[in-house]
């Protein structure tokens, strides 16, 4: 059993090294399984590198698989057993959650369920998942609020331990959380004659929780030989805050583990970044960033610009220009220009305006809250009329989702008329015969021919859905009638903008 570590800062090629190593160790006539692990999100790009060098290197045996942890667990669990409860999802675990809170809502002294408990509950959930990540236990929590002399922090805890209480009784009717799972996972990996035999290669981590780390020590201790690729320079050691900081923590505690079990040390690779970049400037960048006794660099640097603008506007509408002309005149690729900058949200609302004009085409990072999903409003505001009896709010929220067919001005003229007329309740679905404007001068009759008829395209539908939804229905059936209601509508031809 042995361990090594492939090490190289920023733009050194670790994965190339790694599948050196893999095909190297797949030619030498062992038989033992080859691991690539990596994180979930990035199995298809190891795959995909892997595929690649399959097409000019060779795997006899196909040996090699690249894995995540949970794949690697349910080979370990298929082989072994002992995994009999059903392991929760993102979702189901919010509403497990809500459960565990709600069970003991009356014994909380802070953190009670409000009318809209979607923001605790993921906060709660967070914090569990926290708690179990560190291997914090309901005993650590009783300490801590024992020890602490803050009143406001012990109720908070007090609640936590509660919740985490209630959480755990729940859990054990059949049902396992991530973190449960990997513990398990670590027990059961002893069992696993396969790993015995196996080489490991870790790569795309920059740390591990504590049980993953308690997962990656039986690993390391169990297996034939195991390779760790992290960005990594030994060098920069001496400063306190660098890129590497991390990763620097993750390298000291792999190597505590290593001590531990007094494992061999394989020979470490060092891989050079030398050929990534293209100038002088940009590698003596990378290098010194992070440095506070950096020495100047002595050349001539045409690689970097440092600009200074009036405003954040004439900012985004440089790099717009300067991207087209990156694109129209010297043939770069749109998919060779990236955009960072340190507060996307400020700038993100020029970035679509002036990209736009300049006929951009981009990709903006920048994660959407799925409560702000017009799909989502329309469906949320279509259930939640009934509910408040079709108030000014629920209905126009519908109206206003941008997906119902309805143009701006005929919103606007039904917003008038509700506004001016109380309108509310029973009566929108009624004619409506009062006028628009309230005049006592003027006693004729109104012709609302037009406006009812506005009135009868946005009800119709609707009361028809809340017709079906009347008395008990069951998720399924309210998911229909959901589905219908969408092609009443016309949602299906309806190009969607959000």
């Amino acid at each position: 059993m042995g361990v090594g570590f492939i090490k190289g800062r920023i733009g050194s090629d670790r994965s190339q090294a790694l599948l050196d190593l893999c095909f190297k160790e797949a030619r030498s006539g062992s038989r033992g399984p080859i691991f690539i692990l990596v994180p979930e999100k990035y199995t298809f790009e190891m795959e995909k590198k892997l595929s690649i060098r399959l097409l000019k290197d060779r795997d006899p045996n196909l040996r090699i698989r690249v894995v995540s942890m949970s794949t690697l667990a349910n080979m370990v669990f298929t082989k072994v057993g002992g995994l009999k409860e059903k392991k929760l999802t993102s979702s189901a675990r919010g509403m497990m959650t809500y459960r565990a809170i709600e069970a003991v809502s009356k014994d909380l002294k802070t953190l009670r369920v409000p009318q809209d408990s979607t923001g605790l509950v993921d906060i709660v959930k967070d914090a569990l998942i926290e708690l179990k990540q560190n291997k914090i236990g309901l005993e650590d929590l009783e300490e801590m609020a024992k020890k602490t002399s803050d009143d406001a922090l012990k109720a908070k805890l007090e609640d936590i331990g509660l919740i985490y209480a209630s959480y755990e009784k729940l859990m054990e009717e059949d049902y396992i959380d991530t973190e449960d799972w990997i513990k398990l996972f670590s027990r059961k990996l002893v069992s696993f004659e396969e790993i015995k035999e196996a080489t490991i290669f870790i790569d795309e981590f920059t740390g591990f929780t504590p049980i993953q780390y308690d997962l990656i020590e039986g690993l390391i201790a169990l297996s034939k030989n195991t390779y760790i690729s992290l960005l990594l320079d030994l060098k920069s050691r001496i400063e306190v805050k660098t890129v590497f900081s991390k990763t620097h923590i993750t390298y000291q505690r792999l190597i505590d583990i290593c001590n531990r079990h007094n494992l061999k040390r394989l020979e470490d690779i060092d891989v050079s970044s030398q050929d990534y970049y293209s100038s002088p400037d940009l590698a003596y960048l990378e290098k010194n960033i992070n440095f506070y006794r950096a020495k100047p660099f002595d050349g001539e640097s045409n690689s970097i610009e440092l600009i200074e603008f009036e405003n954040i506007y004439k900012e985004v509408e440089y790099v717009a220009a300067k991207i087209v002309e990156l694109v129209n005149d010297k043939g770069y690729r749109y998919r060779e220009i990236t955009v960072a900058t340190r507060d996307l949200d400020t700038y993100a609302y020029l970035v679509r305006a002036i990209f736009k004009d300049y006929k951009l085409n981009y990709f903006l990072d920048q994660k959407l809250e799925a409560k702000t999903n017009p799909i989502l409003v329309l469906l949320t505001s279509i259930l939640n009329m009934k509910k408040e009896n079709y108030s000014y709010n629920s209905v126009f929220n519908y109206l206003k989702s941008g997906l119902v067919g309805i143009d701006h001005e005929e919103v606007s003229l039904l917003e008038n008329y509700v506004i001016a007329n109380g309108i509310r309740g029973s009566k929108w679905f009624e004619d409506w015969d009062m006028p628009l404007i309230h005049n006592i001068e003027d006693d004729s009759e109104p012709d609302n021919t037009y406006i009812n008829g506005i009135r009868q395209r946005v009800m119709e539908p609707i009361g028809k859905l809340h017709n079906k939804l009347k008395g008990k229905n069951s998720l399924r059936d309210i998911s229909s009638y959901l589905y219908e209601f969408s092609l009443d509508i016309g949602l299906a031809e309806r190009e969607l903008t959000t």
